[in-house]
């Protein structure tokens, strides 16, 4: 499975920003067997909640079968 980004628009100009893993319907014919939603435990300051976990999350969605995603977020003390 490639990493692909995915973007969800909400209210007030709030925009959510995920990488995405979807298993590989070769592999998984029956399709996706659930999902894994991971939020980096780096305390909002620091760290990337997919970027630094790339392979890892591959790894898991290949595996497993599961479509993961991991949000993206503001670090402080850039964004209070």
């Amino acid at each position: 499975p490639k990493r692909r980004d995915m973007r969800v628009g909400g209210g007030d100009n709030l925009t959510l920003r995920f990488a995405v893993w979807t298993p590989s319907p070769e592999k998984w014919s029956a399709g996706p067997r659930g999902l894994y939603l991971l939020f980096h435990g780096g305390g909002w300051m620091y760290g990337d909640g997919a970027g630094q976990n790339d392979e890892r999350l591959e790894a898991m969605c290949d595996e497993l079968g599961l479509v993961v995603m991991a949000p993206d977020y503001r670090k402080a003390p850039e964004h209070p």
